[in-house]
Formats: structure tokens, sequence, C-alpha cells
């Protein structure tokens, strides 16, 4: 990758980014060149022109020379639900939206730090805290990274390419035998479509989730939780557990999760799933559209889900958005889990039986061996996937 000059790093708050306060902006100011892309030979102006076939794969539309879509909304309509729009904020004066040029090596100066991609952390990793990130090539998988889709291509170093099987992708992080479980975590992922999918009945849109596992309905066994790797003694986990190997466990109770969404379209929104797919809330919060934000079809955008227990014993969510792929982070996404956020169906999979005995408001904040990078009826390009265990705030 090119290396880029990269003189300061500055964190511009608009307003306070405790619950209630507004929007807050994290600013990355201009570089002296470079682009978001793989950074090889090519480059791309982000004006609609593509990176060349044989160049490094710029913000434009991939290896076409066509122009990206520059403001079409497919379905998209008025906000759901009331929703209101959210300013995902200006990128930065001068320069184009492809000259944010991070430099994984550069220092900062307001107390933030990047991580090895370049890449603003909101929240710092806890000391001797657990990190995972995305290898560079589609051939050097590890015992962490279980996609469910077999068919991942590289586009270029550290860019990979995914359709899913039957309109569905799911990227997992999983726990080897002996790593700390996943809790208080922050993910990052770099994406941009490349087309519409069928197969799935989703409306087209990403999503980040975490506090649970595999999410199906198969029968299973105690021994079979993730992989048959015990969560580390004294891991604050699931009701129940652990259970022994032998007995029968529900699959759809440990299909637990919080999950951060945002559509082609802008709408955003949290979601909460106490079983699967029973327990999923009747009630998204805090769903909005995203101000200007649009279809990313052949150009890259940021995005980052939150999510960690509070001091008070609830779960705190945030959505971060880098709309542009310019280095602005802007928190668009944040609510609390206190209570009362209950299940649609009380039943829950029958998940509120013994062992697992969850409330129909059941608060999450036990630490779980999976997080995964969804997506559903979209065809993707991805890059600069991470997963870190945070030091919340407080």
């Amino acid at each position: 990758m090119n290396r880029l000059a990269y003189s300061c790093f500055a964190v511009a708050i608009a307003q306070c980014c405790g619950l209630g306060c507004g929007l807050a902006i994290l600013h990355v100011p201009e570089s002296d060149g470079g682009d978001l892309g793989d950074g090889t030979t090519g480059s791309s102006t982000e004006t609609g022109t593509g990176a060349g076939t044989t160049g490094g794969d710029g913000m434009g539309s991939p290896d076409s020379g066509t122009p990206v879509d520059a403001g079409h909304h497919p379905d998209a309509g008025p906000p759901r639900d009331g929703g209101t729009p959210r300013d995902a904020g200006s990128s930065r004066g001068g320069g184009s939206a492809n000259d944010a040029g991070f430099d994984a090596g550069s220092p900062t100066h307001s107390g933030g730090s990047v991580d090895r991609f370049g890449v603003l952390e909101i929240y710092p990793t806890v000391s001797g805290g657990r990190e995972w990130s995305v290898p560079d090539l589609v051939s050097q998988l590890d015992s962490q990274w279980d996609p469910e889709t077999d068919d991942i291509t590289q586009v270029s170093m550290g860019i990979f390419h995914t359709k899913g099987s039957s309109g569905q992708i799911r990227l997992n992080i999983t726990s080897p035998e002996g790593v700390a479980w996943w809790r208080n975590v922050e993910m990052t992922g770099y994406y941009r479509e490349t087309g519409k999918t069928s197969g799935s009945s989703e409306e087209p849109h990403w999503e980040l989730f975490a506090r649970g596992e595999r999410h199906n309905n198969d029968p299973a066994l105690g021994k079979d939780i993730n992989g048959g790797h015990q969560a580390p003694a004294g891991t604050p986990t699931w009701p129940g557990y652990p259970f022994p190997d032998s007995s029968r466990v529900v699959a759809a109770c440990l299909g637990t999760a919080y999950h951060g969404n945002i559509y082609t379209t802008g709408r955003v929104h949290f979601e909460k799933e106490i079983s699967h797919t029973e327990g999923y809330s009747s009630v998204q919060r805090d769903e909005s559209y995203v101000s200007g934000f649009q279809d990313p079809k052949n150009r890259w955008f940021g995005y980052k889900f939150v999510v960690y227990n509070t001091t008070a014993g609830g779960v705190h969510l945030e959505l971060w958005l880098d709309s542009q792929a310019d280095g602005t982070w802007v928190l668009v996404g944040q609510t609390d889990d206190t209570g009362g956020w209950k299940a649609g169906d009380s039943y829950m999979n029958g998940c509120a039986k013994s062992p697992y005995g969850y409330a129909t408001d059941q608060i999450m904040d036990w630490a779980s061996p999976w997080v995964t990078f969804r997506a559903d009826s979209i065809a993707i390009d991805f890059k600069w996937l991470s997963v870190r265990e945070i030091h919340p705030p407080g």
C-alpha cells in the first residue's frame, strides 16, 4: 500500500455523544493525496469513474470506468414509523471524497487512534483486549474467520467480493479454544454494493450484530455450541450455560443478538433478537433516514456498530457512518436497552423456560462467541472489517 504523509488528526464533536445529545462528528482532515482503495498503482477521483483494470481500487465503479449511481434511491419513500432524517455531515473541506489516504502508522494528537488499516477507532481497545481484522488475502483463513458463504473472491489486495447464498451474506467471527468471547465491541467495515440479488425477501441492507452464536433453529447438543469450544472460565454468558455435552439445546435460544442496520435507502435502526426468530422485538429503535445518503452502488462507505454495557446495568448501542468514505465518522443512531424492549412473541421459541429463563424484555448483557457482518439482497465488495473489545466510557 502506498503510505501517505498524514499530518495530524483532529476530533470535532458537534454535540455531545450521550443519549439524547444529538449527532457527533469525528473528522479526519485532508491528507496530501491517496485514496481509500487498495493503494496499489491506480487511482480514482470519485467523480464517477472507476479504477482502471490494472490500477488500484479507488472509490468509483470497480474495474468498469462507468459512472457511479449519483442519486438513485430505490424504494425510497417517506421515513417509516415517523423516522426523521439524520445529517450525515459534509465531507472534508477541499479535496475530493476520495482523498482520505489513511496511514495506519501515523500519530494522532487528540487521544484518538487508528487500526491497522488506518481507520479511526471511536473507543479505545480495552487493555489486553481481543482484536480481529480481516486478512489481506482470501486464502489467509484463520481459526476465527468463519464465513457462511463460500463464494468470496479476491478483487485486489485486501478487497473481497461476495453475493452470498440465496441472497444472504453472513461473515462470522468466532471464538477458538481459550480465546475471550466478545462482549463490549466496536465492529467496523467498508462496503460498496455491486448489484441487487434475488432469493431473499429482505429489503437490501447491511447489518452488524453481536451478543449471540449461530442463528438457526436446528437441533443441537451442548457439545456443539461454538464448535465445542467452551467459554473461558468466568465469562458471563447465556443463562443456564454451560450446558452438558449430551443435553439437547434449543439453538434458537443461543441466536441472541443486538443488530445495527443500514439500508441502501439510508434508513437506519436497531433491532433486538432474544431468540431466533420469535424473539425479535416488535419495535425497532431509533429509526430514521440519514440525510443525503445515496444508494452505495459502486462507491464505498464505512459503517460501525458499537455495543457496550453501561454502569447502570443496561446495554448501549451506537451506529456510526462514514458516508463518503472520507474519514468523517458521524453518529447516526443510538439507544439504550434498560428494560421494556420486548420480544414480539412472548413464547420466544420456548426460551422463557428453563434452563434459559429469558424475560420477554431480556437485557442481553452477556458475552458470546460470535459477531457477524451481514448483508441481504445485495452483492457487495468489502474491506477493512475489524472487531475490537473496547473500554466503555464512564
